[in-house]
């Protein structure tokens, strides 16, 4: 075997790798859709690779800075949790907070339903009294919702 025959066969195998990992995560992802894939026991460096369509799912891969993987409920609750108290909170308001914190996002918005995500958490917590409705849907206007203040004595 010569140098180049040993780097074509160690490009394929690579690239072979890299396909089953994102297998892998993505049947990860279809099970536990709220949860980033598990880290093995040991390893030192995350061995999470986002598919090469940039995103598996809309709750998956790496943000475009490589922070964290892009998880929808918790960006939702960090975006929400950053939003002024007494300001209103709409499904179009959070998901343009995270189309800015999470590029990649953008263009699977509506393959993925999104919007629609986002709307069922904004009504779930609601009923966990997370969140307030001020005005319900309707037509082409959102929902609005604003944060339960909370009591500090």
């Amino acid at each position: 075997m010569d140098e180049k025959q040993y780097l074509k066969m160690r490009a394929k195998a690579d690239e072979e790798y890299k396909k089953n990992l994102e297998a892998i995560d993505r049947v990860w992802h279809m099970s536990h859709p709220d949860k980033a894939p598990p880290q093995p026991k040991g390893s030192t460096s995350a061995s999470y690779l986002p598919p090469s369509d940039t995103l598996a799912s809309p709750r998956s891969g790496m943000s475009s800075n490589g922070s964290k993987p892009f998880v929808l409920s918790e960006a939702v609750k960090e975006a929400i949790a950053e939003h002024p108290e007494f300001a209103d909170i709409s499904q179009p308001i959070i998901l343009q907070k995270l189309v800015a914190r999470y590029p990649e996002i953008k263009p699977r918005i509506q393959k993925d339903q999104i919007k629609a995500q986002i709307a069922g958490m904004l009504s779930r917590m609601v009923k966990s009294e997370d969140l307030r409705r001020i005005r319900e849907h309707h037509g082409s206007e959102p929902a609005v919702f604003r944060k339960v203040p909370t009591i500090t004595m």
